[in-house]
C-alpha cells in the first residue's frame, strides 16, 4: 500500500503542529514541516511530495502560493492553502494554480481531513481504505456512492446521489449550475430534501454566482 506523502508549509508553529497532530490520525506520511520557501523547497528536492498543505503568507523570498506551484510542477503535487485573508486578489492569484482546497482560518479538523481524504481516494493512495470520513456523523463510499450517517446507510435518490456526488467532489467550492442537468424547480426540490438528510453539512444555493456550494455547517 503507498501511503500519500504531505508536505506542510506554515510558520505559525502552533497551527503547523495541530496540522500535524491531525494528520497522524490518517494514514499519510508526513515529509517533513517547512517554515518558509526555501526550506519547502530543499525539502522537495529530497522527497516525493504527493500532498502540499500551505499557508499562502510564509516566510521567504516565495509565498506559499509560488512556493506550492514550483513543486507542484516537479511533483505533479495536490495542494490545499490555509488563509486568514479572503480578499479577492488573493483568491485571484491562488487560483492560477491547480489547488483541491482552501480553507480560512481558522478551521475545524474535520475540514482538513475530508479534503486529505478526497486527495486519497481520487489519486488511489491506501487503496485498501474504501470510506471517507467526512464528519463525525458522515462517512462515504465514493465508488459505490453510498452516503453513511453514524455507520448506517442513508438512502439518497438517483438524482441526489447524483448532485451529492458532483459537489462532495468540489467540497467547500462553488459548482456551476451548469454542472448539473436540473431545472431551478427540480433543483430547489432535490437541495431542499438533500439538506434535510445531511448533518453538519449543508448545500448551498449561490443565486449571485449561479453556483452550488457543498460546506460544514
Amino acid at each position: 500500500m503507498s501511503l500519500a506523502n504531505i508536505l506542510i508549509i506554515e510558520d505559525e508553529t502552533i497551527l503547523s503542529l495541530h496540522i500535524e497532530k491531525v494528520l497522524k490520525k490518517l494514514k499519510v506520511n508526513i515529509v517533513g514541516v517547512a517554515r518558509n520557501s526555501k526550506d519547502a523547497l530543499a525539502l522537495s528536492e529530497k522527497n516525493k511530495i504527493d500532498i502540499i498543505i500551505s499557508d499562502i503568507n510564509i516566510d521567504g523570498d516565495l509565498d506559499g502560493i509560488e512556493t506550492s506551484k514550483i513543486i507542484q510542477y516537479q511533483h505533479g503535487s495536490q495542494i490545499i492553502f490555509l488563509t486568514g485573508f479572503q480578499d479577492e486578489e488573493t483568491t485571484t492569484r491562488a487560483s492560477e494554480v491547480e489547488f483541491i482546497g482552501y480553507l480560512l482560518k481558522p478551521f475545524r479538523e474535520d475540514q482538513l481531513i475530508v479534503l486529505i481524504n478526497i486527495i486519497i481516494q481520487k489519486y488511489h493512495f491506501n487503496n485498501d481504505d474504501k470510506l471517507i470520513k467526512i464528519n463525525e456523523y458522515h462517512d462515504y463510499n465514493k465508488s459505490k456512492g453510498l452516503l453513511y450517517l453514524n455507520e448506517k446507510e442513508l438512502y439518497l435518490s438517483r438524482v441526489e446521489n447524483t448532485l451529492f456526488r458532483t459537489l462532495f467532489a468540489s467540497i467547500n467550492m462553488p459548482v456551476p449550475y451548469g454542472d448539473f442537468d436540473f431545472e431551478e424547480s427540480r433543483r430547489k426540490t432535490i437541495t431542499s430534501s438533500l439538506n434535510t438528510k445531511l448533518k453538519g453539512l449543508v448545500v448551498r444555493d449561490l443565486k449571485e454566482d449561479d453556483s452550488l456550494l457543498l460546506t460544514f455547517k
